[in-house]
């Protein structure tokens, strides 16, 4: 008989894949290694993200979801001279999507 669902079985792989402040930042690392992001304007984000991760940790959510909104419409205003429009689609995705399962 079978065994059910576990670690072990190839069909069944648990994955996290829900954005953090963390796993955003990376993407705008990578986004500014591959120059999707010009470094000159990436310290724009990089701002944005951080007044988000120090309002959600003083307990202030909707000023942290300002900042995360803010993030990706600053990143879609950046295009095309210092932010690619995918690099920016996926930015401001990505803080939505935060936004959403916070």
């Amino acid at each position: 008989g079978s065994r059910g669902a576990s670690d072990h079985d190839p069909q069944v792989a648990p994955y996290d894949t829900l954005p953090t402040i963390e796993r955003l930042r990376d993407l705008l690392d990578y986004f500014v290694a591959t120059g999707a992001v010009k470094p000159a304007r990436a310290g724009l984000l990089y701002d944005r993200l951080d007044r988000a991760e120090a309002f959600y940790a003083g307990g202030q959510t909707d000023a942290g979801d300002a900042q995360l909104v803010a993030l990706g419409t600053q990143a879609q205003d950046l295009v095309p001279k210092f932010v690619d429009a995918e690099a920016a689609d996926a930015l401001q995705t990505e803080a939505l999507l935060l936004i959403a399962v916070r």
